[in-house]
């Protein structure tokens, strides 16, 4: 069966707590739309998300749940 959390992984590298990271960091901003580069920006300097990938990952989630949704370049909560 799948799971959104591998019991061998850090919780906090898991694409739900990454797309909730994501959903913070979006309601944080006045509009409730930001854009991509900055979401990253924001992701990398205070929250310490190193990688893209987890990023990608947390980005698809959010998109497949239909919670997102993108216009270049912003994202922003549906």
């Amino acid at each position: 069966m799948n799971r959104l959390v591998q019991t061998e992984e850090k919780v906090k590298s898991s694409s739900v707590y990454i797309g909730y990271l994501i959903l913070k960091a979006i309601k944080s901003n006045k509009d409730g739309k930001v854009v991509i580069f900055d979401l990253i920006r924001i992701l990398k300097r205070d929250l310490n998300i190193i990688h893209h990938r987890q990023v990608i990952f947390g980005l698809s989630f959010l998109y497949c749940l239909g919670l997102i949704d993108f216009s270049e370049p912003y994202v922003y909560i549906i």
